[in-house]
């Protein structure tokens, strides 16, 4: 009997962090504040080790702003933690918006069939980042 909870309890941790995931970025845990269009995809490349892409689009003063970046990842213990790695596109109206490097710890959670990736999202490189909480479901 405690063999088998032993192996539930390591599968629990086994998650696959691959795939596309969509949601938002919020500045207030509760989901309010700024919203931000947020999405990853991932794609494993060995045991622990994920790459890919993150997109992150926001409106300001109804105006379209976003960036996309290459992305690694690691998981351990049922975490991913993840880092930009190079910006790929930018586009908006104003070629001087200055863009944080995002970096992450999220989670996978389940409610009813949906994987949700949550956790928090934090930037450096520019004055004004911000920690925002992530809420994504995997497409």
């Amino acid at each position: 009997m405690a063999a088998l909870l032993v192996f539930a309890s390591s599968a629990a941790f086994a998650q696959d962090f691959s795939g596309m995931w969509i949601g938002y970025l919020y500045t207030d845990p509760e989901g309010k504040g700024t919203k931000m269009q947020f999405a990853i995809e991932l794609g494993k490349h060995s045991e622990g080790k994920y790459d890919g892409g993150c997109k992150l689009q926001v409106e300001l003063n109804r105006k379209t702003y976003g960036i996309t970046t290459n992305i690694t990842a690691t998981v351990s213990g049922g975490e991913l933690s993840f880092k930009d790695d190079g910006v790929i596109k930018k586009w908006g109206p104003d070629d001087n918006i200055k863009w944080c490097t995002k970096f992450g710890r999220l989670h996978i959670t389940t409610k009813g069939s949906d994987k949700i990736l949550g956790g928090t999202v934090d930037g450096s490189g520019q004055s004004n980042c911000v920690l925002t909480y992530a809420f994504l479901v995997k497409k």
